[in-house]
Parts: structure tokens; C-alpha cells; sequence
């Protein structure tokens, strides 16, 4: 019982998760002044339900939806660059179809051409995400390619791609935080902090586990 209430004050009450996700989110920053020039732009999946989008008919942004919008808004800002987004099936026990599916019945409805971007379908994680994605454009020496995910997702995207000799610029999407560290919450709204402290741990435990997997 005592544990119990423990993880609840740390993890409930006190801003543990919420700054545990505040420095993820602050690991990188977009560049202080837009490239000039970008050869291609990676769209990391996690915006769609790809299991709602499978039950309903319907195509499901989730609460990541901004690494959609962003993306289209780069591909449109860098007509030249070659946009990819990156997504498969991450669902151990259902068979949804790859999230790529949902992105391009997405920008089809929402009037946008997804013969503009490439699609990668057959990774199930950001490791797989990086290195499909790198084997499917080819990247050469020199050229400038935008990484586009969720802040709090970045660090352990970073650190796949450059595991995979792949150096991205950092283009981080889907602030969940303000960027302060605090002592004290400036809210009591436990079930948010749940919630942030979930995301952080997801972040953190797939950091050490790719660290101690070598990859």
C-alpha cells in the first residue's frame, strides 16, 4: 500500500512524468533559421489508429495528427524535396493494414495528392521506421533531410538514425509541454500526469532497450 501510494503522489500529484517529458521534448529544437535547401523530409509514423481507421471505414488521426499537417506543409514549403512517410503495421495481434494506407486515404480526402509523397509500409517500430526508410531513398553524402515526429519522440529517433550512420535534421512536431522543468505542478490533474508519465517511461524504456540491444 505504501508503494502504492508512493507511485501515485510521484507519478499522479508530483510532475514527475511531466518533466520527464519536458526534457525529452527539450532534447532537440528546430533549426534557428529555416535550410535553403532540403533534399527529403521523414514523416515518422504514429498519427493514425490504423485499429479505428480498420473498424470504422475511416481513416483516424490521433493525438500525434500534427506530424501530418506538418508534413504537408514542409512538402509544400520544399516543392523539390522528397517526402516520405514511414509507417506499417505496429499491432502485435491485430492486422489492420499499415498505417501508410490511412495517411494516403487521408490526404486524398483532404484534397491533397499522395502521389507527391513516398510511402514506406513494412516497419513496425521507429528503429525499423529509420532503417527501411534510409534503405528505401538512398540518402547521399551531403544532402540536407528533415526528421518530423512528436518532441517527445525525437531523442529516441535521433539516436536510431544516427545509429544507422543517417545524420537528420531535427524537425520536432506535437509539444505536449511548455518546456519548464517545475517542483510543483502548476494544476492537480492527475490523470494528464498519468498519462505524460506514460509517454516519458515509453520513450525512456525503448532508449535503454535499444541501448542494451546494441541498436
Amino acid at each position: 500500500m505504501g508503494v502504492a501510494l508512493l507511485l501515485f503522489f510521484a507519478c499522479g500529484l508530483a510532475p514527475l512524468g511531466l518533466d520527464s517529458l519536458v526534457a525529452l521534448e527539450n532534447k532537440y529544437a528546430r533549426p534557428a533559421a529555416m535550410p535553403e535547401q532540403v533534399d527529403g523530409i521523414v514523416v515518422l509514423g504514429g498519427a493514425f489508429d490504423t485499429y479505428i481507421s480498420a473498424k470504422r471505414g475511416a481513416a483516424t488521426v490521433n493525438d500525434g495528427g500534427e506530424r501530418v499537417f506538418e508534413a504537408i506543409a514542409l512538402a509544400k514549403r520544399y516543392p523539390m524535396a522528397v517526402p516520405v512517410f514511414s509507417g506499417g503495421e505496429g499491432l502485435l495481434f491485430e492486422d489492420t493494414g499499415p498505417e501508410s494506407d490511412d495517411m494516403a486515404a487521408w490526404m486524398e480526402a483532404a484534397g491533397v495528392d499522395p502521389a507527391r509523397f513516398i510511402f514506406e509500409d513494412e516497419s513496425r517500430n521507429t528503429r525499423e521506421n529509420l532503417l527501411f526508410t534510409k534503405n528505401l531513398v538512398l540518402p547521399q553524402e551531403g544532402e540536407t533531410w528533415l526528421l518530423v515526429t512528436s518532441a517527445y519522440h525525437m531523442p529516441r529517433a535521433m539516436m536510431v538514425a544516427r545509429g544507422a550512420g543517417w545524420e537528420l535534421v531535427p524537425w520536432p512536431v506535437d509539444y505536449r509541454t511548455d518546456g519548464k522543468i517545475r517542483l510543483w505542478p502548476q494544476k492537480f490533474d492527475v490523470a494528464g500526469n498519468f498519462y505524460k508519465t506514460d509517454l516519458a517511461l515509453h520513450e525512456l524504456v525503448g532508449m535503454a532497450a535499444y541501448r542494451l540491444l546494441r541498436k
